[in-house]
């Protein structure tokens, strides 16, 4: 059946409930709905069993959840679906105390043609390719090394700082972006300019980066790798690089050690939204406090492809708004304290053009192996690192990754994890990235998710990383067996 086979109707408060919401409220409605239609288009008897049905109302209603503790009350009835309210918890209370849906009902009209148009769109233009030439040097193996206008002034800017640190003065530089912002390449240009100035150059890096670093430019760098958690004591003449911390603990750390000039600088770059612990505006403004500290904050991406990087934004900017809470004081409460971090993370423009961004939405073996196919054949795939990240859904049954597995197979010189295993990919980039998904998760990277505790919050929130390590393209398998 065709999606456009349920008739969709609205209230008068529906429509003013919905002009009247936020718009990040308003696209996670239109894509709660847009998924509703797909369900009734694949199996329309099933269809509604997936939603609450809402008790002390009479004809039945039933609740869609989107996003932030918000729903939408609707009631189906003969091939129409009624779209009665849109609000929080509350509004199912107020409607079992107040309302009258058999009156609202008789007098609903239409959807408005400017919400169906929206609605019919879908939440995420996801099948796109756009054209690209190449930006820069990105196809080849020192394409960490490049740094655009953009990012060139932040590290002249740093370089002068620490020049200009004494035994009085001390500097403290945080490069803070989202991802593709360029921090790892920052840091890795001012390690390269710091032995022309006299300065001996300390890293603190992951495992995986550093192996990225030296497989791209041949750079040997372990002679110059520093932990910042289990430090050497002393005063060390030179600059101290610190890429993508993991806890708030080692970015105080690391300002500490400027202040007590054990460095003649310190660098740190991260991205506000990927400190795995609780991270909160109060806490980036006690980071800013001396004279010594300099916050530089990316707002260029030229690590990603525009066409995927527009459209995966919109995904980042779903998590973020997302919350572990339900009850609305506490939700509020979260977001405001972290709307500072929530922008330096997720606002950024692309400068890399082209991307390919394409979903199966009820993926089968036949779409596994057409992709494969077509990823197989990109045009100058590196060779200097694995070009493909295939990260697979551990909520999905044994049975299904297996079979998952094998069909990726054929991409040999690939990265394969699995979605919680962040940590492994962090600060790293691949041309293509796959991802396989149950469609629970795919549904809270489209409509956000709340409620899921502090742990799995976290969890859910560093989803970020796999999305964002994609240059050329991202595919997405949705698994709905």
């Amino acid at each position: 059946m065709n999606p456009q086979a349920l008739d969709v109707r609205a209230t008068a408060r529906f429509v003013s409930e919905y002009e009247h919401a936020q718009p990040l409220l308003r696209t996670c409605a239109l894509g709660a709905l847009s998924d509703l239609r797909r369900f009734h288009a694949s199996d329309p008897k099933q269809a509604f069993r997936r939603y609450n049905k809402i008790k002390g109302i009479s004809p039945a209603m039933f609740e869609v959840d989107i996003a932030g503790g918000e729903r939408l009350l609707c009631h189906w009835n003969d091939q129409t679906l009624f779209l009665v309210a849109i609000g929080n918890h509350e509004i199912v209370k107020r409607y079992q105390q107040n309302g009258n849906l058999a009156e609202d009902i008789k007098n609903c009209r239409p959807l408005p043609a400017h919400i169906e148009k929206v609605m019919h769109s879908g939440l995420f233009n996801f099948n796109i390719e756009e054209e690209w030439r190449n930006f820069a040097n990105e196809a080849d193996p020192d394409w960490i090394t490049y740094l655009d206008q953009h990012q060139a002034a932040a590290a002249d800017r740093i370089l002068e700082g620490t020049l200009g640190a004494s035994s009085k003065k001390w500097y403290f530089a945080m490069l803070v972006g989202g991802p593709g912002t360029g921090k790892t390449s920052i840091l890795l240009n001012l390690f390269s300019r710091a032995f022309e100035c006299d300065l001996f150059p300390q890293l603190h890096m992951s495992d995986q980066v550093v192996n990225y670093i030296q497989h791209s430019t041949g750079m040997d760098l372990e002679t110059y790798r520093w932990d910042i958690n289990n430090p050497r004591t002393g005063s060390h003449r030179g600059i101290l690089l610190v890429d993508d911390p993991a806890s708030l603990r080692t970015i105080q750390t690391a300002k500490i050690l400027a202040q007590t000039h054990q460095f003649q600088s310190v660098v740190v770059g991260f991205d506000p939204l990927q400190i795995h612990h609780d991270f909160t505006d109060a806490e980036l403004a006690k980071l800013e406090t001396g004279t010594g500290t300099d916050l530089i904050s990316l707002s260029t991406c030229y690590r990603q492809k525009a066409g995927i990087g527009k459209e995966t934004t919109r995904i980042l900017r779903l998590i973020a708004a997302s919350s572990p809470f339900l009850a609305q004081i506490k939700k509020e409460a979260f977001e405001a304290n972290r709307q500072r971090i929530t922008g330096l993370g997720n606002t950024f423009s692309y400068i890399n053009p082209g991307g390919r961004l394409q979903v199966y939405d009820s993926a089968t073996a036949t779409d596994g192996k057409l992709e494969v196919e077509r990823l197989a054949q990109s045009p100058r795939l590196w060779k200097h690192w694995p070009p493909y990240l295939i990260a697979l859904d551990p909520t999905l049954s044994v049975a299904t990754l297996a079979i998952w597995t094998e069909l990726l197979a054929p991409l040999s010189n690939n990265c394969t994890i699995k979605l919680g295993e962040t940590d492994k990919i962090k600060g790293v980039e691949f041309q293509h990235v796959i991802l396989v998904l149950s469609a629970s998760v795919y549904a809270e990277l489209q409509n956000g998710f709340e409620g899921a505790t502090q742990r799995g919050y976290a969890a859910r929130r560093l989803l970020r990383i796999p999305i964002s390590r994609a240059k050329d393209s991202i595919t997405v398998f949705v698994d709905r067996s």
